[in-house]
């Protein structure tokens, strides 16, 4: 999550996802750690009852010191079996659960970058203190809610996410057509008639410059654009080009009607 720009939504859905993912793969391998565990239940048994039979030598005579010392050897080589299984076992074990603390981590991290805004800051509470690095949590049935409780909260904030969004679309639209609706009525004529030009000149083949439609909008008389400072500032269309030829320019080009 680090390094990259930050998007709410999208976010969250790949926590989600890891959650999912999460689970089956710790289903996944239960056996790993179910066997791991059974020779780490084994081992230390096999060492307790060494340790019986260390003591029994100490404190027996012949005969039971040397039968305890045949069993005590026995036990020992067993115990060191085991301890050598496991070592074995631990790494494979390990590797079924390292997934679980970079996702805590990217969930502490999410936590940091959610907006400031009052209604984050229940979610942000009710979810940095959820036990989700404990492996009981991962497993099926959870031996703890933890997890359970973090995916429902983030499938809340993906809802209030969702809902932020839309309503900062629904703002920039309406801000827009706004905008749009109080253009000034003389500005909007302007547009409709330097269209009406443009049309007429490629209805009969013709690709006018800025300079010729210029000349075109003061033989009709057309206003300029009193949006524009130098719509305000000039008297002709041919004044406005000969002095602000770039603006009027890209003026004209955006009042050009799109091609069909």
């Amino acid at each position: 999550m680090s390094g990259t720009t930050f998007d709410l939504v999208a976010t969250i859905s790949d926590l989600l996802k890891r959650i999912e993912a999460g689970r089956k793969a710790f289903r996944d391998t239960q056996n790993v750690r179910d066997d791991f565990q059974t020779t780490c239940v084994s081992r230390d048994k096999a060492g307790q009852l060494a340790e019986k039979l260390q003591h029994k030598m100490l404190s027996s005579d012949e005969p039971e010191r040397s039968q305890a010392q045949a069993e005590f050897d026995l036990q020992m080589a067993k115990f060191h079996r085991l301890v050598g299984e496991s070592n074995r076992q631990w790494p494979l074990s390990k590797e079924t659960t390292a997934f679980i603390d970079p996702f805590h981590k990217d969930v502490l991290l999410f936590l940091e970058r959610l907006p400031l805004e009052p209604k984050w800051k229940e979610y942000r509470q009710a979810v940095e203190h959820l036990g989700i690095g404990d492996y009981g949590c991962w497993a099926d049935p959870p031996a703890n809610p933890a997890l359970d409780l973090l995916e429902m909260r983030l499938k809340e904030m993906l809802d209030l996410a969702g809902g932020t969004l839309a309503r900062r679309g629904q703002q920039q639209a309406g801000r827009a057509k706004s905008k749009n609706s109080h253009r000034n009525p003389e500005t909007e004529r302007s547009v409709n008639q330097v269209r009406g030009l443009y049309n007429e000149a490629t209805r009969e083949g013709e690709k006018p410059t800025s300079a010729e439609i210029c000349e075109r909008l003061d033989a009709k008389d057309i206003p300029l654009p009193d949006s524009t400072m130098w719509g305000r500032k000039c008297s002709t269309w041919r004044e406005a080009f000969v002095k602000n030829g770039g603006a009027v320019s890209t003026w004209l080009s955006r009042a050009k009607p799109s091609p069909k």
